[in-house]
């Protein structure tokens, strides 16, 4: 009882209790220089994948359609199809098929493979139930002008299938995707 009365009131080194000491806690030390550099290192390989991931657009068999013939909405309304993601994906659309769509958009990508400018799109279910699979449907729009377009917009696209695009992401991955030349966007 006396020991334990003798430990409490600090009588005893603290090897004798079991602790730890203050000369045997490790102090905080500030960063060395070559962590400093490592550090800086990744942050400036980060910033080069995701500035490079998003430059590397390439037209895998896309045609931009220039011959000048805007379809007029009517012939949309009379002639487009609901867009089929499996079936432009793999393919089999004509060159030219008007199709429509609701998009929700994604990254503008810094240089077009096709067209003046090609967005990244999530083609969204028009099914009720939701997705078919958790995959998601993503598509290239191509538009040939210059268009301000909201990212992270959803929109009713009117356009016309032009084959395939490849991009990067930021990460490295390549996707090869349906792309859709955009004749309208509608909010």
């Amino acid at each position: 009882m006396r020991d334990n009365l003798a430990r409490a009131k600090g009588m005893f080194p603290a090897e004798a209790r079991g602790g730890v000491t203050m000369s045997d806690k490790k102090q905080p030390t500030a960063l060395t220089n070559k962590q400093i550099v490592g550090m800086a290192v990744a942050v400036v390989v980060l910033i080069g994948l995701v500035l490079w991931g998003t430059n590397n657009t390439s037209a895998a068999n896309a045609k931009v359609i220039s011959d000048g013939n805007l379809p007029a909405r009517s012939e949309y309304r009379a002639q487009a199809e609901d867009f089929d993601y499996t079936g432009a994906a793999a393919g089999e659309y004509d060159h030219g098929q008007m199709v429509r769509f609701r998009a929700k958009l994604g990254n503008v990508l810094e240089e077009p493979a096709a067209g003046a400018m090609n967005v990244v799109a999530d083609v969204l279910s028009s099914d009720a139930s939701g997705p078919s699979s958790v995959k998601e449907k993503k598509i290239v729009l191509v538009f040939t002008e210059s268009d301000s377009v909201d990212e992270v917009a959803i929109l009713t696209v009117r356009g016309r299938y032009i084959g395939s695009l490849s991009y990067r992401t930021a990460i490295g991955a390549e996707h090869v995707v349906p792309a859709i030349q955009v004749d309208y966007i509608d909010s």
